[in-house]
């Protein structure tokens, strides 16, 4: 299988991979306390007034809220890591969201074509439409971030995620490995798209929330964790490094090997009653409790590097969601098809074009 050596989240454990990795170690690994959980703290705060006032102008009305999520969580992830913020009605960032989000929806589906290259020629189509909508991806990067930080970057003092990958361009330190321009996209392309993946983790969290008695509901991040068990989204693949045994199994060197999720989240061997969707089952003597085999986030040096981040801007969302409404799905036989269809195990992404939800403001005594 040929891999994408430039992408860090599809290539192989390397020397260069360990090197792309720590470029952006200091802005993915965020701790409380440090200077980069404030930054993004700041981030999510800043960009919430927006979100609640566009709920509350459909003044209990349905309302497409994906769209909505996910341009709140892609100019968080711009503010955070480009020091950016678009406007909402900007076309052209509108449509950059739709972008990342219909590459993330298909790279999602589980493809066979994804891993066994030969029956790419049965999808030409299907790869002509992404390769247009990461062409416009980076364009949209390129004129509307990056241009402005090369021309004002200050290589002594970065102000952000961007500004690292620009050093680590032009860098002269004999520790720190030189990269080329394209590595440096890459890179900010996957970490910008993981937007995508946390605008899909809010809707299917809070829709489940709309489903479910609030007052069952311990915690939100239990809430969030159960969410994703029970979507138990497929881990990205990687190859053995070496011949091992697993479980008297050979894998040879250079074996594409699955994790599967979904035996994990599903098994009644390890979860009770795995068919319902119980947040409390994370929750013990009033103390959060993550099971050794609930692994969303893969596990080892290749588990997925924002996972913090990620959990940190949909725990903080979602519970400035729940202060300030009820959330609940409209009475529409349409619509409850949709969510049944859409809330499907194994697929993190919900479609482009999704489900409505009620956002009604909460009246505090």
């Amino acid at each position: 299988m040929k891999r994408n050596v430039a992408a860090l989240a599809l290539c192989d454990w390397s020397k260069k991979q360990v090197s792309r990795r720590n470029v952006a170690r200091h802005f993915m690994h965020v701790r409380p306390g440090s200077d980069v959980f404030q930054m993004l703290n700041d981030s999510i705060i800043t960009e919430m007034p927006a979100v609640e006032q566009q709920i509350r102008a459909a003044a209990g009305r349905p309302i497409d809220f994906k769209p909505l999520v996910q341009m709140m969580s892609c100019n968080i992830f711009c503010d955070y890591l480009c020091s950016v913020r678009f406007d909402q009605n900007d076309p052209e960032y509108q449509r950059l969201v739709r972008d990342f989000d219909e590459v993330f929806w298909d790279i999602n589906q589980g493809y066979a074509m994804d891993f066994i290259e030969w029956l790419r020629v049965f999808r030409l189509g299907t790869l002509k439409h992404l390769r247009k909508l990461s062409s416009r991806i980076r364009k949209f990067i390129c004129e509307r971030i990056v241009n402005h930080h090369k021309e004002t970057i200050d290589y002594d003092n970065p102000r952000d995620f961007v500004d690292m990958l620009l050093r680590r361009m032009n860098s002269q330190e004999g520790d720190h490995e030189r990269i080329s321009e394209t590595t440096a996209l890459y890179e900010l392309e996957d970490f910008l798209g993981g937007h995508s993946a946390v605008g899909n983790i809010i809707m299917q969290t809070v829709t489940q929330l709309s489903l479910d008695d609030r007052a069952s509901l311990p915690y939100t991040e239990s809430t969030m964790y159960e969410a994703l068990r029970v979507c138990s989204s497929p881990i990205v693949p990687h190859v053995a490094s070496r011949d091992s045994t697993i479980g008297g199994y050979d894998i040879s060197k250079d074996t594409l090997v699955f994790i599967n999720n979904y035996e994990l989240n599903t098994s009644p061997q390890l979860w009770t009653d795995p068919a319902t969707f119980n947040p409390g089952r994370f929750v013990k003597n009033g103390a959060m409790v993550k099971p050794p085999h609930f692994l969303p986030f893969s596990t080892g040096k290749r588990s997925c590097m924002g996972s913090k981040m990620l959990s940190n801007i949909t725990f903080l969302t979602i519970g400035c969601l729940l202060q300030k409404f009820d959330i609940s799905l409209p009475d529409c036989p349409k619509n409850s098809r949709m969510v049944k269809e859409h809330l499907v195990t194994g697929c993190l992404a919900l479609p482009v074009d999704s489900f409505s939800l009620v956002f009604k403001e909460r009246t505090h005594t």
